[in-house]
């Protein structure tokens, strides 16, 4: 499976901490705050194109943040 975030895509948590209902602003600090430790995991929910259009994928990936 493709992990890259794709339109559509809903991030719900990062680095365990749920996401769902808070502002754009609040996200992007939190992911802002554990990319200074390196690496930032995000739990995101995808739908999927089942028969109904109703199947939720969700997964978690990490990534390792480097400086250039």
């Amino acid at each position: 499976m493709d992990s890259r975030l794709r339109t559509g895509d809903e991030i719900v948590s990062v680095d365990g901490q749920t996401v769902i209902g808070c502002s754009h602003h609040k996200v992007v600090a939190l992911m802002g705050q554990s990319a200074l430790h390196g690496i930032v995991t995000l739990g995101v929910r995808r739908r999927l194109g089942g028969s109904n259009g109703i199947n939720i994928l969700k997964f978690s990936h990490s990534a390792l943040i480097g400086r250039v």
